[in-house]
């Protein structure tokens, strides 16, 4: 919404995995809304439009080094942790359970998983009254506050990256159900 209501001619599509709300938004817009079914459509479709830069909101997919080469400036992805700390997935469960600082993220994407350089940052405290809910639905409003603030400064100046330390963790998300269990004897 933000995009089409600011920077509407930086939209030349969107791709979704088939969320009927963001199909319904972009036909009442006039966007291409294409569907990530065959990848070979999707980089079709950027080299036919020039793409510049894809951007990723909540995306639930591992994007091919074959995609991420086609837009001009590559990929920026949405994450909700601070990373370097708790790549992959859940990290909103990860960072309660590790006591890790959480927020979210603005950042390239390369051939790993939450790697690449950092582009924009933001911090959320969390407290004992906290949960991995109440965290995660700070980090939806967050991010996209976040995404506001930094994407006109991408537009104008470029993607300034800043490499992410080698300290941090990573989960996958067949992690969660050893995690979540408690053994009460």
């Amino acid at each position: 919404k933000f995009m089409i209501g600011e920077f509407k001619s930086d939209l030349v599509g969107v791709i979704t995995v088939g969320d009927p709300n963001i199909i319904s938004l972009c036909n009442e817009n006039s966007i291409p809304c294409l569907h990530y079914d065959d990848e070979s459509k999707i980089v079709d479709f950027l080299n036919l439009e020039n793409v510049d830069l894809c951007v990723l909101a909540w995306w639930p997919k591992i994007i091919s080094e074959n995609l991420i080469t086609v837009p001009k400036f590559g990929f920026i992805n949405t994450h909700n942790s601070l990373l370097p700390h708790n790549r992959g997935t859940h990290p909103h469960f990860w960072a309660i359970i590790e006591n890790l600082p959480y927020g979210v993220t603005l950042h390239q994407v390369d051939g790993g998983i939450d790697t690449g350089k950092i582009v924009a940052q933001r911090q959320i405290k969390y407290g004992w009254e906290d949960n991995s809910g109440t965290i995660y639905e700070k980090s939806l409003l967050e991010m996209i506050s976040l995404f506001e603030d930094a994407y006109p400064a991408l537009r104008e100046d470029g993607i300034i990256g800043v490499e992410q330390g080698d300290y941090g963790s990573f989960h996958w998300g067949r992690e969660l159900d050893d995690a979540s269990s408690i053994d009460l004897d």
